[in-house]
């Protein structure tokens, strides 16, 4: 009996040193399985969510459990709201049924009964909502904590704790048509409304009040903070002018400050409702916990206690950085040059500097107002220079320029020097030496999609460009004409030399190809997967025909097509002279599906929805994807069949992480029945399946005893028995201790594959490149 349950890692040192498997061609497994005009579709990492036409919400967990069917007759809260955010907030999802609001957990179990007018997120634990017209609080398990009938007539969402609301029967927005006299009210928010400007004071001016959870009146007296945005265009002249109003409700902030206005005049109270600061302040600016506040022209600003602490002419000379568990410190600007002050208003940095910028840790460079920063950018007597927030140390100010650029999550800049660019890091140490006349580091898209390309730079020297990367190494010697486009790998890249385009090998160091006339070819779009060019070719007539070529001038898709592009989960072929409307390509070009005559077909011809599929608005997960017609959204599954690398002239079982379908022998199915939605569980790095499946792929008869919990296989001579939940495996009556026992996931019984497969004398191989598992035997 061969040794049990090795380490995956075992499994692949095992294929490193035995490399049984070899390339093969590839086939598809491609199912509609939504209905095709479905509002929206969106997925994350646990759930896939599915609006249909008439807003009746499905979610699907990623074992395939319906946790929201249609017929539960749930509804999502608003279309944009699910567009913009994961819906999950604190393990709780907020939907309306039968026309009321509340919630429900992952599982489907309702958290908050749906019998509220309104409900709001949750915020610290709390959301205010409606009930039979009046207003409550509940925390995040639904337990009301506060009475009803408090009285107001509207109430914002709690932030901090506290709630900003108004002593009147009415809603808190008042909205006047710009055409019609009649009022319209709501209690969204935020609140937008549009109204005339000479009756603001008269609407809100009165009857509002700071409560706090348990509605208890903080500060009465108040009025409603409001904002002018801008004068609406397109509306009646004089006597009617109407703006656009946005009311701010006054909260706390997180030390316990806020601002409220009495009497046309802010004024900034503590929790206990004490007054911290006198009603004189005209306008006033919020900066995280601290407060910028104008009194007579002049700009106060204030701490998280309502404390003034200094003096701005402008509040545009003002940004406070605010780190994390650190002192805030303020750049400010005085006397027309911009300094560092701290928090007692202690001067860190003198007021001698043009310009002091924060600089962002991304692929981007340069912003202001940052709320969480490491570096600044200083600039003096036209020179730039690095400030460390965290050392309070300046780098030597004697660069010409300076940008930022995160290099594998470290942060260097790309400076100038004597008309010479190099990179430098945050000590001022130089990496790149300032030898070129301009260096471009990735744009933020390319790195994004390409990570492997950060930390490379495109090097123009003397008219001519090559690549290097962070410690200097030449990957492209500077000897072409162009790079062309910022298309490049890691492994190839394109450049110009006599007007020809060619490939460039960045691992041999020699160049091929270089045949691709810019006349003939139009470089459109590289995709690193599948390693193509997708181009266009002019024909006798002039007229453009497009294609593919890969980076070894193979024409991999015919240059007869309207247009070709990547969708970017496909490369696609426009009005392909087959009469598709849509073809869709594999990273090899192979034929996947394509759309003709109304219709979705896959490459075997099979219709795979009645509605021409007109591109891919997401990948939800690997195989998963959104399809978008002119009626809505579809769900569709594109899986490729796993295929063994090797035959060895046995039977063989093959599946892939990741992948719902299972290969036996040639004929492929999903590993559950009907779910398209189940993956393998991975669990101490070994590969869990419904125990059916892989005992009758095995060709076991299969026992259950559900009194016990436990499964029995029976395979010629050799009878295996394995328990839920109990890391024992007994091979005729032999026990072999498992380093992962079986598991009861969503009903279904989990077992080891592996073990199970060795217990019956099948040879298991691995492939970690392709997450591929195969079995002979």
């Amino acid at each position: 009996m061969k040794k049990m349950l090795l380490l995956i890692l075992a499994f692949i040192l095992f294929a490193e040193m035995n490399p049984v498997f070899a390339e093969s061609s590839r086939d598809y497994a491609i199912h509609s399985i939504s209905d095709p005009k479905n509002n929206l579709i969106r997925y994350d990492n646990r759930f896939t969510y599915i609006v249909d036409s008439d807003k009746r919400l499905t979610l699907i967990n990623q074992y395939g459990k319906y946790i929201v069917s249609p017929n539960d007759g749930y509804s999502l809260i608003n279309g944009s709201y699910f567009a913009r955010t994961v819906l999950f907030q604190g393990d709780r999802l907020w939907l309306i049924k039968d026309g009321k609001h509340g919630c429900i957990d992952a599982n489907g179990n309702v958290i908050v009964d749906f019998i509220y007018e309104k409900l709001g997120t949750f915020n610290n634990g709390i959301a205010n909502a409606i009930v039979n017209g009046r207003e409550t609080v509940l925390d995040i398990n639904g337990n009301e904590l506060t009475e009803y009938g408090m009285g107001y007539g509207c109430m914002s969402e709690f932030i901090n704790g506290y709630s900003f609301v108004r002593n009147e029967s009415i809603g808190l927005s008042l909205a006047f048509s710009a055409t019609t006299s009649h009022s319209v009210f709501y209690t969204s928010s935020p609140w937008n409304v549009y109204t005339k400007l000479d009756e603001l004071e008269q609407q809100f001016s009165y009857g509002y009040s700071m409560v706090n959870r348990q509605g208890e009146v903080i500060f009465s007296g108040l009025e409603a903070n409001l904002q002018s945005s801008y004068i609406l265009s397109r509306v009646q002249p004089d006597p009617y002018p109407y703006a656009e109003i946005r009311i701010i409700p006054s909260y706390f902030t997180g030390k316990g400050i806020a601002v409220v206005k009495k009497d046309g005049m802010f004024g900034i109270i503590d929790t206990n409702g004490d007054i911290v600061q006198d009603f004189t302040l005209s306008s006033f600016r919020m900066y995280n916990s601290f407060v910028l506040g104008e009194i007579e022209k002049q700009w106060i600003l204030f701490n998280e206690y309502g404390e003034p602490i200094g003096e701005l002419d402008d509040p545009r000379n003002l940004t406070i950085i605010n780190q994390e568990n650190k002192s805030a410190l303020f750049v400010i600007k005085k006397d027309d040059k911009w300094g560092i002050v701290d928090e007692d208003y202690s001067i860190i940095l003198p007021f001698e500097f043009e310009a002091v910028s924060a600089i962002r840790e991304t692929k981007t460079s340069t912003y202001h107002n940052s709320a969480d920063v490491e570096y600044l950018q200083i600039n003096k007597d036209g020179k730039y220079g690095i400030y460390s927030v965290g050392s309070k140390e300046c780098t030597e100010i004697e660069y010409d320029a300076i940008s930022a650029y995160n290099c594998n999550d470290k942060l260097v800049f790309i400076a100038k020097q004597n008309d010479k660019y190099g990179v430098i890091d945050t000590n001022n140490a130089v990496l790149i030496p300032f030898v070129y006349d301009e260096l471009k580091a990735n744009p933020y898209y390319n790195s994004y999609q390409n990570p492997e390309l950060v930390g490379i730079f495109q090097a123009r020297q003397n008219d001519s460009w090559g690549l290097v990367d962070i410690n200097n190494n030449i990957l492209v010697p500077v000897e072409f004409e162009s790079i062309y486009r910022d298309i490049y790998t890691d492994k190839f890249c394109l450049v110009m030399s006599d007007d020809k385009f060619g490939v460039y090998d960045i691992h041999k160091k020699t160049i091929s190809h270089l045949t691709y006339d810019p006349s003939l070819y139009e470089i459109m779009k590289l995709n690193k997967d599948y390693l193509s060019i997708i181009s266009s070719r002019k024909s006798i007539n002039d007229s453009n025909k497009y294609g593919a070529i890969d980076w070894y001038g193979n024409e991999v898709l015919e240059c007869e097509h309207g247009y070709v592009f990547n969708s970017g989960f496909f490369p696609v072929a426009f009005n392909a002279t087959t009469g598709f409307n849509y073809a869709y390509y594999d990273d090899n070009f192979n034929l996947l599906l394509y759309s003709k005559d109304g219709k979705t077909y896959d490459n075997n011809d099979n219709i795979i929805c009645d509605i021409a599929i007109r591109r891919f608005d997401a990948r939800l997960s690997n195989g998963m994807l959104v399809s978008q017609h002119d009626f809505g959204y579809g769900l569709l599954a594109a899986y490729e069949i796993p295929k063994p690398q090797v035959n060895n002239n046995g039977n063989y079982i093959c599946l892939a992480l990741n992948n719902p379908i299972i290969n036996i022998d040639g004929k492929h199915r999903l590993i559950e029945e009907n779910n398209w939605f189940f993956r393998p569980l991975v669990e101490n790095n070994l590969t869990l399946l419904p125990l059916r499946v892989i005992f009758e792929a095995l060709n076991a008869e299969v026992l259950w005893d559900n009194e016990l919990q436990t499964v029995s296989a029976v395979k010629d001579d050799t009878t295996i028995k394995i328990s839920v939940d109990k890391n024992e495996m007994y091979i005729n009556g032999n026990m072999i201790w498992l380093d992962t026992p079986a598991r009861l996931v969503n009903g279904r019984t989990l077992v080891p594959f592996r073990a199970v497969a060795e217990a019956f004398d099948a040879n298991v191989e691995w492939n970690e490149d392709k997450q591929l598992i195969t079995i002979i035997y």
